[in-house]
């Protein structure tokens, strides 16, 4: 009798190992097929410039296999925030990448909108691009005469595609407060130019 009630027991254990094994198997092919998990991401359907309002058709949700932190799943978590910064094309969004308002310049709480006379070089200027802005007149060379500026918004003369300080082209920039005096000296009979500041 106690022969058999071993003999039992080992069958026990022997079923028991192969369902294990079996269900180990049945774990393998499904990740094989599966390799990562799928997750919803909301990326940028184009290129989104700084401080501009999000809408839906800016944006849309896509699945995948990578996590992002922070990373925002529904349209509903981006539409109607601003860019803070620059979001490329096909970029996931993210919280530090947008938030509910936003001041002028998303960088510098104490900024102010300013609008020069455009140069020339002002036609290779797009909204959103950082810019250093330099002045110059009759009396001087060119000075800098603001940092890290951002650029709000190109205007050019709709009879003319030359920019130049002699027509109604003109550039507005988002500048600190505290640069507005040097600018101020040049307004009348200066010449500005703009270096674009890499992103």
């Amino acid at each position: 009798m106690e022969k058999i009630t071993i003999i039992h027991g080992f069958t026990k254990h022997r079923r028991l190992l192969a369902s294990a094994l079996i269900a180990i198997t049945i774990l393998f092919f499904i990740n094989a097929a599966h390799p990562g998990a799928k997750h919803f991401t909301v990326i940028a359907v184009h290129d989104i410039g700084v401080g501009a309002k999000i809408k839906a058709s800016d944006i849309r949700v896509v699945s995948s296999s990578q996590q992002w932190e922070g990373q925002l799943t529904t349209v509903a978590s981006a539409q109607g925030r601003y860019a803070i910064s620059k979001i490329d094309a096909g970029e996931p969004l993210t919280q530090s990448l947008i938030k509910n308002k936003v001041s002028l310049d998303p960088l510098d709480t104490q900024a102010v909108s300013v609008t020069v006379p455009a140069s020339e070089n002002a036609a290779n200027l797009h909204d959103g691009d950082r810019v250093n802005v330099y002045a110059a007149n009759d009396l001087s060379r060119a000075q800098l005469v603001a940092q890290h500026a951002l650029v709000l918004k190109v205007s050019s003369n709709t009879s003319s595609t030359v920019f130049n300080a002699n027509n109604s082209s003109h550039v507005m920039l988002a500048v600190n407060q505290n640069q507005l005096p040097n600018l101020a000296t040049y307004m009348g009979n200066g010449q500005f130019t703009f270096a674009v500041l890499p992103d």
